[in-house]
């Protein structure tokens, strides 16, 4: 009798086991959890910007406030980069366009221009993507 119980029982726990471990990998561009502050890191390759998660945009590093309802803050010092250079923040928004591409927009100004962000890897600390503008 107890062998009957016993193996059945094996077996549910081991399936929990492995259903409830969580994977160290970054998530997929396919749902991107870009919510929240991102400053650029660095420049990787030619064309792909590296942003670290931080708690706020501030300072003199160029960023990104992505909230949840779609509501965007672009921070950046302009297209010159002649010092001294003065950073601020623009209002947008953003939306997914495709899987691991979100849409940038900018309503008020001709600067920034709407953006395409296409992301490359996501992690909670970190964002690769190459960002192209929209012609």
């Amino acid at each position: 009798m107890m062998k009957s119980i016993g193996t059945p029982l094996l077996i549910i726990l081991i399936a929990l086991l492995f259903t409830s471990c969580e994977s160290g990998e970054p998530s997929s561009p396919q749902t991107p959890e870009v919510n929240g502050a991102w400053l650029l890191l660095d420049y990787e390759d030619e064309d792909i910007n590296v942003y670290e998660r931080v708690d706020a945009l501030e300072g003199d590093r160029s960023g990104f406030y992505f909230g949840p309802a779609g509501e965007l803050l672009y921070r950046n010092s302009g297209w010159c980069g002649t010092p001294p250079l003065t950073f601020w923040n623009t209002e947008g928004t953003w939306s997914i366009e495709a899987s691991g591409t979100l849409l940038l927009s900018f309503s008020q100004a001709e600067w920034p221009p709407d953006m395409r962000l296409e992301i490359v890897s996501l992690s909670s600390i970190e964002l690769r993507c190459r960002i192209t503008s929209v012609q």
